[in-house]
């Protein structure tokens, strides 16, 4: 068995157990249950904020229905609690149901039950808040859940359940907010993982590093390699504070008001702005996109734009192999890479996140194959011809 096969297969086992450990093991112990106020709404809605008009909320057992106003309301409910002391992980759950509810101008205008973070002056972190239910339609009861690490600065967080700027019905029932932490095994097992990890990446690695042939596409291969691995591994909350400064350097700076011009009509006449360029400026505002919808519609782009450098480099570099070895080598990497953001701090693995490596490995390769061979049908071309010259 060749060394490149033993890498591929060791490399693959480690995947295997670090997935299997995530799936079969509970990483979070609970700390301190329930710390919502009237989170099942048995006082109605004492102890919420409410958003929009107060007759569209009707408290039932254990939860609240929500009826939307459609285009230009919000109506739901929202409760900011102080974050306990010690805290470092939350866990928000709910059962939700949602009728009727159509697509809006936005993806986010919807039914949606949401957590943001605030610092001490109650100001909002960051604008993307962390979506434990976003969806549109029909649906029955179901159970969500999302888990949050909080970062140094949050000094509360705020719970949202809102129909935004749609109509229907949503219903939510059994909130909780639950304060947890890592489990002390689960803890000695991410240790243990990140350490055989960062080894295996050395094993692996070492072959691109050698002198010898192809050297410069290897340091390449090697190069962004590293890259996307450091890429998967940064915590989530460092990726937010840069997407923060991302959106403080292209946030428009305040435009001056220009002093109205005074015509020399006698008497004076008072210039009155009709509601034409209101409405022409609401549906600007609607219409513009978010530098957080920006920030997510990069970050999958990311991914496959990545894979495909990586994909095409690999090919160019190993032009001797087959295409199906060099697919399944950056296939095993592409999944690899996904599987080791379970190692970070605050940040998960996704489906479709890896089918979006996956897809960029997959244009990576057939264009670089499309290219290879378009080249070799180049150069026979003169060889043909010169012998067909030669025999006549």
């Amino acid at each position: 068995m060749m060394a490149r096969h033993i890498r591929l297969i060791g490399a693959m086992a480690l995947t295997v157990v670090t997935l299997a450990i995530f799936s079969l093991l509970d990483r979070y112990d609970l700390v301190q249950a329930q710390i919502l106020r009237n989170a099942n709404f048995a006082n109605g809605v004492s102890d919420w904020t409410v958003s929009g008009k107060a007759e569209q909320l009707r408290p039932m057992p254990g939860g609240l229905v929500v009826e939307g106003m459609g285009k230009g309301h919000a109506t739901g409910v929202r409760q900011i609690v102080p974050r306990p002391e010690g805290a470092e992980v939350l866990r928000l759950t709910a059962t939700v149901r949602h009728t009727g509810i159509p697509e809006g101008l936005r993806v986010w205008h919807a039914m949606r039950l949401l957590m943001v973070q605030r610092d001490g002056a109650g100001k909002l972190l960051w604008e993307l808040p962390h979506v434990v239910e976003q969806e549109h339609g029909d649906s029955p009861w179901r159970a969500v859940s999302l888990i949050v690490r909080l970062p140094q600065r949050v000094a509360s967080v705020e719970v949202i359940a809102v129909l935004n700027q749609v109509p229907g019905t949503m219903e939510v029932r059994d909130l909780t907010l639950d304060v947890m932490a890592e489990s002390g095994l689960f803890l000695v097992l991410r240790y243990c993982l990140s350490a055989a990890w960062i080894l295996a990446f050395a094993w692996l690695i070492w072959p691109l590093l050698r002198a010898g042939p192809m050297r410069l596409g290897r340091l390449a291969v090697a190069a962004l390699a590293t890259i996307i691995l450091v890429g998967v591994m940064t915590p989530h909350t460092v990726k937010l504070e840069l997407r923060r400064i991302a959106q403080d350097l292209t946030r428009p700076e305040s435009v001056p008001r220009k002093e109205a011009v005074t015509t020399k009509i006698k008497p004076p006449q008072v210039v009155v702005k009709t509601a034409k360029p209101v409405k022409a400026a609401k549906a600007t505002a609607e219409s513009a996109i978010p530098i957080s919808e920006i920030w997510r519609i990069v970050h999958k782009f990311g991914h496959v734009s990545m894979f495909a450098v990586l994909a095409f480099i690999v090919a160019i570099t190993w032009r001797g192999l087959a295409w199906w070895q060099l697919g399944s080598y950056v296939a095993v990497f592409a999944l690899t890479a996904e599987t080791l953001q379970l190692l970070s701090l605050d940040r998960t693995a996704y489906l479709l996140d890896a089918g979006l490596n996956l897809l960029g490995a997959g244009a990576g390769l057939a264009l670089a194959t499309f290219l290879i061979r378009y080249r070799e049908k180049a150069r026979a071309i003169p060889i043909n011809c010169e012998s067909q010259s030669d025999s006549k």
